[in-house]
Formats: C-alpha cells, sequence, structure tokens
C-alpha cells in the first residue's frame, strides 16, 4: 500500500470525510507539498464529481482531455495545488484551487479567459549572467527577467501559454491580498502597513498582524 495513504492521515487541508474506503491515493512528489496539494485522481472523481471511478478517470486523462495549467496531464495523481488551473475543453469547464476560511482546499469554477493565466507569488529572486534575474516562483517555477523591479513578495500574472509575465502585482501598502496561513487563512483583505518581518493586513471586520509567509497578493 506504499502508493497509497490511510483515510484517517490524509492531510487536513484534504476537504473529504474521514469516512469510506480505508486507503487513498496519495501525490506523486512535484512542486508541492503534500499538505498543499490533492491528487488529480481525487479532483476528478471526490470533488468535482464529473467521473464515478478510477478506472474512468484514467481512461479521460489518457486521451489528454484534462489540462492542469494548460498542460495535458495524464498521471492521476499528479498533484494540483493552491492556485492551479484545471481546464476540461470538452465540457467547457475550467477551475481553479482556492484555499477555504477553514483551511481546505477547495474548488471554485471560473471563466476560459481566466483560465488563461495564473497568479503566482515571487519566492526568491537572484541575478544570474547577462544582466537578467532568475525569478523563484510559488509552485517551484523559475523564469528568466530583465525587469529589476520584481522583488520578493510580489506576485506575478502569468499567461499559461509562453509563461510570459502579463503584470506585476506589487507586494505595497492598499495591496489586495489573500491569506494562506494562520487563523485567517482564506481571508481576502489590504495591506495597511508593512513593519519590518510584521504585516498589518485590514479584513472585512478587523485589522490583523501577520508574516510575510502568509499573505499572497492578488487582483483587484
Amino acid at each position: 500500500m506504499s502508493k497509497h495513504l490511510k483515510r484517517i492521515s490524509m492531510p487536513k487541508t484534504w476537504p473529504l470525510g474521514k469516512k469510506g474506503k480505508k486507503y487513498i491515493v496519495k501525490s506523486l512528489p512535484g512542486a508541492h507539498k503534500k499538505e498543499s496539494s490533492i491528487p488529480l485522481l481525487i479532483i476528478i472523481r471526490d470533488l468535482l464529481k464529473l467521473i464515478r471511478t478510477s478506472r474512468g478517470v484514467k481512461k479521460v486523462l489518457n486521451e489528454k482531455r484534462v489540462l492542469v495549467n494548460e498542460r495535458k496531464v495524464k498521471e492521476k495523481k499528479f498533484a494540483v495545488g493552491f492556485y492551479d488551473i484545471i481546464s476540461i475543453p470538452l465540457i467547457k469547464k475550467y477551475f481553479k484551487m482556492i484555499l477555504t476560511k477553514k483551511g481546505k482546499l477547495s474548488l471554485i469554477e471560473i471563466k476560459e479567459k481566466e483560465a488563461k493565466e495564473i497568479i503566482l507569488r515571487v519566492e526568491g529572486k537572484r541575478t544570474v549572467k547577462k544582466g537578467k534575474f532568475s525569478i523563484g516562483l510559488f509552485g517551484g517555477r523559475n523564469i528568466l527577467s530583465k525587469d529589476n523591479k520584481i522583488k520578493v513578495g510580489d506576485s506575478l500574472v502569468l499567461s499559461l501559454k509562453d509563461f510570459k509575465v502579463k503584470e506585476r502585482l506589487e507586494f505595497k501598502e492598499g495591496a489586495k491580498v489573500t491569506l494562506i496561513g494562520g487563523k485567517h487563512v482564506g481571508e481576502e483583505g489590504e495591506i495597511k502597513k508593512i513593519k519590518g518581518r510584521e504585516i498589518y493586513i485590514k479584513l472585512k471586520s478587523k485589522e490583523i498582524e501577520t508574516k510575510k509567509d502568509k499573505v499572497y497578493v492578488i487582483k483587484k
């Protein structure tokens, strides 16, 4: 059963009940950690309920009918994480992975146009040759850029077709953000003040203090 895990031991971020089959499929190692991703099989069968069986999901994936971030995926254990985009063009359905206010990974349906881009937070930056910078992004991707204005904490809106930067969402006071950690996970707000490592966020009803790594800049 090494390819599976006990249902009772599954990550708390998975929005599944503890009752059911004793074992459940686990994600393959990849860009996302186990706690911050869900296998594609579980998404299609158990969350979206588009196909009833594992065999049916495998057949559809082998036919290359499901895309994750515009990439055709055949592996049912492929790990889908926060802000990843799932596209099923045959039925014209498009989804984005988010975090709920209970800290659970969940899917929201989006429009086809929105499914053509992804918002990724800048995790690191280093200088490489010829005046370019290597930008490390949330989820493990890296891009090269000549834009020295990009800084850690910003988010980049990228085209999934060619992975070109369409827009920079600056980490600054007034920026709209979603929280990806802490007791206010899943809530959206606005940065009111940045003081060293402490970030002050205005939510709907109150202002909170949090850390930079729990703040993810998003579009207005």
